[in-house]
């Protein structure tokens, strides 16, 4: 029997969950199992190319499922493989996010520490310049006073020189 053959004699027999072949009903597990390996022939069927479907036109059934139950492992450990790959990439994720996390965390305080210091500035600017109008006022103050000495020095200064000159 041909590949074409086999497959249009498989599909003619599914009916209603059960296979029926020419020796009458196949039980349902078994019809399940054939379902399953209907599906990877028809997988396969459609994924071949010419020359692949004479080669397995030519195998027997034996050899057919072992090819399919071959495939069938193939396929689970690729897909087993891609799991693993994809737990990875999703732990390489949450580092990633916990990483973030804590540099969020850090800039947060930065820029909290930012408000702090530019507050503590404005008020260390507005304290000195207080203390620097104190300063100039109290400069002020010294300066009259030491004009005003500086005046009444002058002034015993030059009494003391017209007494000394009129003697």
């Amino acid at each position: 029997m041909s590949w074409k053959d086999a497959m249009t004699f498989l599909n003619a027999s599914f009916q209603e969950g059960h296979v029926v072949t020419k020796l009458g009903t196949v039980e349902s597990q078994k019809a399940v199992e054939l379902e399953e390996c209907w599906k990877i022939i028809r997988f396969l069927d459609a994924a071949m190319v010419l020359g692949d479907v004479r080669i397995l036109g030519m195998r027997d059934d034996n050899w057919l499922v072992s090819d399919v139950v071959a495939l069938n492992v193939q396929s689970a450990a690729s897909i087993a493989s891609v799991g693993h790959r994809l737990i990875a990439k999703s732990h390489k994720m949450q580092v990633l996010r916990a990483q973030l996390v804590a540099e969020q965390n850090l800039v947060y305080e930065y820029h909290r520490d930012i408000k702090r210091l530019k507050k503590n500035r404005a008020k260390t600017a507005e304290e000195n310049q207080r203390q620097l109008q104190i300063l100039q006022e109290e400069n002020e103050k010294l300066s009259k006073m030491v004009d005003s000495y500086s005046k009444g020095m002058q002034k015993q200064l030059e009494a003391l020189e017209n007494l000394g000159n009129h003697k």
